[in-house]
């Protein structure tokens, strides 16, 4: 079968004293994690752990390398402060952020990760098509050909090869970044119409108002920047 498929001899020599053969599947996850965060947000998965691939894309190591890479990028940005006092440059660890750069870092995987997964079992079912069935494989060679003729390569392998994992974290970053800022903006709009009450004397009519309205207290920033970010 191997030399009708157009095998080489040189790689069906090893199998021809071969006694007795194991056929070993691979083991995938299904259905996919709906998160990569646990431990109530202080457990990042990365790589195999989080999403285990099937090897048609060649991309297991690699989304386990943006995974890495990202996730660093990400807890430097938001966990690492370095004091300007330190001739050395010695940077602090702060856990006070860790859950937004873990919450960003899963939702900026998540998405990327399942795309390659399920592209990588797509193409893995096409080659099996193309074991089982010859005339689909001659036709299945031909459009290949004609793919990487134009494109260089496979169409399919292109999201994956092309990707700038800094690119998309630098992005989110500034999204997050944006918040937080409209959030302050908003504090503070909320501070200016109901500022604190630090003057003993007052109106009777400012005292009615403040009595009608002692419900409206200032909300807390952490509590708005929770709203926005959400």
């Amino acid at each position: 079968r191997l030399l009708e498929d157009g095998w080489d001899e040189k790689f069906i020599l090893p199998l021809r004293n071969v006694d007795k053969a194991l056929k070993i599947g691979f083991s995938t996850l299904e259905p996919h994690l709906e998160s990569y965060i646990f431990g109530g947000g202080t457990i990042a998965l990365v790589g195999d752990s989080a999403h285990p691939p099937v090897p048609y894309l060649g991309q297991g190591a690699q989304q386990g390398l943006e995974d890495a890479g990202t996730l660093a990028l990400l807890l430097q940005h938001f966990c690492t402060t370095t004091s300007s006092s330190e001739s050395s440059g010695t940077s602090s660890f702060s856990f006070t952020d860790l859950e937004v750069a873990l919450s960003l870092y899963n939702a900026i995987r998540l998405p990327r990760t399942s795309e390659t997964l399920n592209r990588s079992k797509l193409w893995g079912k096409q080659q099996q098509k193309r074991a089982e069935n010859h005339k689909y494989n001659q036709v299945r060679e031909e459009n290949i050909r004609r793919e990487v003729f134009y494109h260089e390569t496979l169409p399919i392998l292109l999201p994956a090869v092309r990707h700038d994992y800094r690119q998309e974290v630098q992005t989110a970053i500034k999204a997050v970044e944006t918040k937080k800022q409209q959030a302050k903006d908003a504090a503070l709009l909320v501070q200016q119409n109901h500022p604190a009450s630090n003057s003993g004397g007052k109106s009777s009519g400012a005292a009615s108002t403040d009595d009608h309205h002692h419900h409206l207290l200032p909300v807390p920033e952490e509590t708005i920047l929770r709203v926005l970010l959400t």
